[in-house]
């Protein structure tokens, strides 16, 4: 199957998912992947990060080859002070997660979701009310923040307010964050004095 379309010509389907996926991995932290594959467990070898399909599959497509650019961040994240590094009786280079690592990593597990903001508006509203217990707080403020980041509005004391759907973005938090229990998702069609709110989101 061909197609044209703006400049681009008889381009293949194949084409078009190579061009894709290269559009998908580069929004994807390349770092933080390979972090987080060190970080399931205690203690991995050079040679298994860069036999890894899941990497081999992220890097594709740079200049060098793959296990090299692995070689590569493995090295940065190390120099930035995520990684620890060991050397093995054959002289094979080992690699394990560091306390700031994991940290680095919970944070990017927490912010990798967010709330797509596209599409029409239907006019419902999405609240999501919580309740973290004060020996929680910096969970509580790490929420709060997190919110922010995405665009809620307080819109009363204890009501964050959004017009896109959160769901996603909200079961990402309360796994990551541990609030299984602590988060809410109100949906409301219709809401008290909101001309604040449709001006802030521009709808």
């Amino acid at each position: 199957m061909k197609i044209q379309y703006e400049g681009f010509t008889q381009l293949r389907c194949f084409d078009i998912m190579i061009m894709l996926k290269v559009i998908y991995v580069a929004r994807i932290n390349k770092s933080a992947e390979v972090l987080a594959i060190i970080g399931k467990r205690k203690v991995v070898s050079q040679a298994e990060i860069t036999s890894n399909r899941e990497l081999l599959n992220l890097f594709t497509g740079a200049r060098a080859k793959p296990a090299r650019r692995i070689i590569d961040t493995a090295a940065l994240l190390t120099k930035q002070g995520f990684l620890s590094t060991g050397t093995m009786d054959d002289g094979e280079t080992i690699y394990k997660i560091t306390e700031r690592g994991l940290t680095h990593l919970h944070q990017y597990r927490t912010t990798r979701y967010s709330v797509p903001k596209t599409g029409d508006w239907h006019g419902e509203w999405y609240l999501v009310s919580f309740e973290v217990p004060e020996a929680r707080k910096a969970t509580r403020n790490n929420l709060i923040l997190q919110l922010k980041r995405q665009g809620f509005v307080n819109y009363m004391k204890g009501l964050w307010a959004i017009p896109y759907n959160p769901t996603e973005f909200i079961d990402s938090l309360r796994q990551r964050l541990d609030l299984e229990h602590e988060i809410r998702i109100i949906t409301a069609a219709k809401l008290d004095d909101d001309a604040g709110l449709r001006k802030h989101f521009g709808l």
